[in-house]
This record gives structure tokens, C-alpha cells and sequence, in this order.
């Protein structure tokens, strides 16, 4: 099996390198590389073509830029997870409407976390 190229998306540089400390030490998991917002993420996902894309709700700057990131990233190939620090049920629906995968909690577990990455990159 293949292993799933990810890139990390993330406005705190501690999560982000948390994030990328545990995935990246799954055997199936490639951390491509990591961004600080939406903006820096466009051109990686463009030069990187990540499987997946590990998105944080906040690193958007703001709601109306929901649809337009996340098309971004689909029209590139990618697949999108959201990782939210608190459940709010409209940010989930305007993700998932805009073509998310996955809206999860940060609080997830690492297990947790590597089985949804692989279970959206093998849907198609």
C-alpha cells in the first residue's frame, strides 16, 4: 500500500509540529509539509500534490473563505479533513457543504486520527 502524502495546515506552530511528529511516524503516512494558513497551503498543495490535506477551521481568516479554500484544494486532487478546536455545528455544515471530508476535533487521538487520514484517502 502506498502511503498517504499529507500536507499539514495550521496557524500555531507547536500543532503543527505536534501534528507532523505523530503522523509522520505512521508507516502509511508521508507529512509533506506543513502551512501556516490557507495562502501558503494553495501553492504547496499545488507544487505537492498532497492526498490529503489536514486543514485547521481557524487558518482560513475567516468564514467566507470556506468554499473558495476548500475548492482550491479539491480541484488540485486533494481531499480535505478539518480538525476544529470545539464542535460549532454551522462551521461544520459550511464545510462539508463546500466539499470537506471530515470535520474532526483536535482532541482526537492519534489512532483515531491515522485511520480517518487513510479511510478518506482511499474513498473516491
Amino acid at each position: 500500500m502506498n502511503r498517504v502524502r499529507l500536507l499539514i495546515v495550521d496557524r500555531n506552530p507547536e500543532v503543527r509540529r505536534a501534528l507532523a511528529a505523530r503522523l509522520d511516524s505512521a508507516k502509511n503516512i508521508e507529512v509533506l509539509a506543513t502551512a501556516v494558513a490557507a495562502s501558503e497551503a494553495l501553492p504547496q498543495a499545488s507544487a505537492l500534490a498532497p492526498d490529503v490535506v489536514l486543514l485547521d477551521a481557524r487558518s482560513l481568516g475567516g468564514s467566507g473563505a470556506i468554499g473558495e479554500v476548500v475548492h482550491a484544494l479539491r480541484d488540485q486532487g486533494s481531499r480535505i479533513i478539518v480538525l476544529a478546536t470545539y464542535d460549532d455545528e454551522s462551521e461544520r455544515q459550511a464545510f462539508l457543504q463546500a466539499g470537506a471530508d471530515r470535520y474532526l476535533l483536535k482532541d482526537i487521538d492519534s489512532a483515531a486520527l491515522i485511520a480517518e487520514i487513510a479511510q478518506v484517502a482511499a474513498e473516491v
